[in-house]
């Protein structure tokens, strides 16, 4: 959806969950992987931090999100493609682990908070609400948007190394972050993206991805 924050998310509405992933989260991870692979794409310096400067941008708001009018850069095609690709894949876990908390059940019950942002459908699904997820949902979540899958070891492996790369991103993110506008206090409803990249490496033998 046409939504600014660059984020996916599970939402319980009256007619059922309702999984909706944003449209800027997929220019975030799209510029993040960019630079995260500048070096085997064999981008120069500048335009590597070009493209971390927009990712960090666009998921921090400060970014048009006007991208399919105006593109940031020219960029070659090969490229573009691998990139949109390893961005896919990303999308997928994400959709994925959205997933997961709906077959885990995470919606069912618990604590739920207004969410006002996505003024623009509440006009057809009225006042929506979303679940307020403890660490170790996200956990379990992150472990079946992979494990559940019926695919051969190779399919999980490549979403696995999806998922690493989105965290790798994130992290970097919330280094911005802090630095901009440090976090107060030692309460985080999710957990930190490099721990999230150990424990799904602790779970799955080491010949997947």
């Amino acid at each position: 959806i046409n939504y600014r924050d660059a984020n996916g998310c599970c939402i319980k509405t009256p007619f059922g969950n309702i999984i909706l992933i944003s449209f800027a989260l997929k220019y975030f991870l799209y510029y993040g992987t960019l630079w995260a692979i500048a070096d085997s794409l064999k981008l120069n310096d500048q335009d590597a931090f070009d493209a971390l400067v927009i990712s960090m941008r666009t998921m921090l708001g400060y970014e048009a999100m006007d991208f399919e009018i105006e593109p940031r850069a020219d960029v070659p095609g090969e490229i573009h493609q691998r990139v949109q690709i390893l961005t896919d894949q990303q999308l997928h876990f994400i959709i994925g682990h959205e997933y997961a908390h709906h077959y885990l059940g995470h919606l069912d019950g618990g604590k739920l908070l207004d969410f006002d942002s996505l003024a623009g459908v509440h006009q057809q699904l009225g006042r929506l609400k979303i679940y307020n997820y403890s660490q170790q949902n996200e956990l379990d979540a992150d472990f079946h948007a992979i494990h559940n899958l019926d695919t051969p070891d190779d399919t999980k492996g490549v979403l696995l190394e999806a998922a690493t790369t989105f965290f790798f991103i994130l992290d970097i993110y919330f280094c911005f972050k802090d630095a901009m506008d440090p976090h107060v206090g030692n309460y985080h409803s999710h957990p930190k993206p490099v721990d999230r990249i150990w424990e799904l490496r602790r779970k799955f033998a080491e010949t997947i991805g």
